[in-house]
């Protein structure tokens, strides 16, 4: 199987994949899904922790220090926000204000204001549905200073579209697939990402590239180790390290079921509707002086 893009809906059929003994890969972040590691269960995206880390390294070089926290109260929100205050004391970061919404909220004014109100430098928001566009097109409308930024699971035409030109000049920290123009050209994901690109005839999603992985992962694993449940789980452990997908390279074992590392991560900002990598990070092309 391969499983839902919402971490909610991850976390609650991991029982069932781990009663049926079905091979089930997941398209959502939450990093509980996998850890501990559990047979027959693993994941294609970056997980919360490193959304958290990755963005937590570009703040803390930008001389960012005090954070608003926004999230949702789904799986991936709370995963968030338990991420980022597991990190503050390490990267130096003080939380101002936390704000945790339902996923049934239709309007942020008074949620907004608080954080307008504050001392934070940033508004760090976790949420990866429709209502990340409402967060920001608000913010905008009340003025906010504070800039915004975002994770991997706004990183798809359908937040980028809607929420232009508002989110332009905010943080987003995706895994290689989005921004796979700007990675160096000897990286194996750069030209499987710019294939996918291809073959859907416009920019992909994440969701896209996790459900292409997804694909390519459980034919490798048929390949590789047999076509019975057992053997494509033993396969998923043993016989993929270094599988190159369109978001980076996995490294699955026995104790890791989510893969992918901080090296597959890409900090950009959104400028003209369009994430463009902030300079200086090894993973991308070198540029001409």
């Amino acid at each position: 199987m391969i499983g839902s893009g919402f971490s909610s809906v991850g976390l609650a059929v991991a029982p069932i994949v781990a009663a049926s003994q079905i091979p089930y890969i997941s398209m959502a972040s939450s990093a509980a899904q996998v850890t501990p590691a559990k047979p027959y269960y693993y994941m294609t995206t970056a997980t919360s922790r490193l959304f958290a880390y990755s963005m937590a390294q570009q703040l803390r070089k930008a001389g960012i220090r005090r954070i608003a926290l926004m999230a949702d109260n789904g799986g991936f929100g709370q995963e968030g926000v338990r991420n980022v205050k597991e990190l503050a004391s390490r990267y130096g970061f003080q939380i101002v204000e936390e704000i945790i919404f339902p996923l049934t909220s239709t309007s942020f004014t008074a949620e907004l204001t608080r954080v307008r109100n504050s001392n934070a430098q940033v508004l760090w928001l976790w949420n990866a549905t429709t209502l990340a566009v409402t967060i920001t097109k608000e913010a905008k409308q009340l003025g906010l200073r504070q800039r915004l930024a975002f994770t991997g699971g706004n990183a798809s035409p359908l937040f980028l579209g809607p929420a232009c030109p508002e989110a332009n000049g905010a943080l987003i920290n995706t895994y290689i697939g989005p921004v796979a123009q700007y990675v160096r050209r000897n990286h194996p994901s750069r030209a499987i990402a710019l294939r996918v690109n291809q073959l859907l005839r416009k920019q992909g999603s994440t969701f896209n590239y996790d459900g292409y992985t997804a694909i390519r992962m459980f034919r490798e694993a048929m390949l590789r180790g047999g076509f019975t449940r057992q053997r494509i789980n033993t396969a998923l452990e043993t016989r993929m390290r270094r599988f190159a997908g369109p978001g980076g390279i996995y490294f699955y074992s026995r104790v890791n079921h989510s893969g992918l590392q901080t090296s597959s991560m890409v900090i950009s900002a959104i400028r003209n509707c369009r994430m463009v990598p902030v300079p200086g990070q090894p993973i991308l092309q070198a540029t001409r002086r």
